[in-house]
């Protein structure tokens, strides 16, 4: 059975979403880093072991994606609960994990490959 990796908090602009989120927990998120050709960048929150929150927003120092941003970031202003991600476990795909989620009754939308450049300049990518 897939396991729960993390919310994502989407926003416009990262530094207003650090903060919402300081506000409410008194916790301030680690930097992240972007997402190339995605036009987002993010900060990270752990919540315990292996679950986290994500901050995303636009990323100023990037061009304007060839698609949407994700979690409709470009048409809502203010911080919200966007999303939640899970990952597959030990012999389950993301593709046999996300059709599960819609035989529940829910859309997760379509696997997206991702990726993005920590801290230390080490590139991560996922679907």
């Amino acid at each position: 059975m897939a396991a729960f990796d993390h919310f994502a908090l989407a926003c416009q602009n990262l530094e207003e979403g650090v903060d919402f989120v300081e506000a409410l927990t008194g916790v301030r998120a680690a930097p992240g880093g972007p997402h190339p050709g995605v036009g987002t960048h993010n900060a990270l929150l752990s919540l315990g072991t292996d679950v986290y929150l994500e901050i995303i927003a636009v990323d100023p120092n990037q061009d304007d994606p060839p698609r949407p941003r994700p979690f409709g970031i470009d048409e809502h202003p203010g911080p919200r609960l966007a999303a939640f991600a899970v990952h597959p476990s030990e012999g389950e795909t993301i593709e046999s994990v996300s059709e599960t989620i819609r035989n529940h009754g829910t859309d997760p939308g379509p696997v997206v490959a991702m990726s993005r450049v920590k801290p230390d300049g080490e590139e991560i990518s996922w679907r």
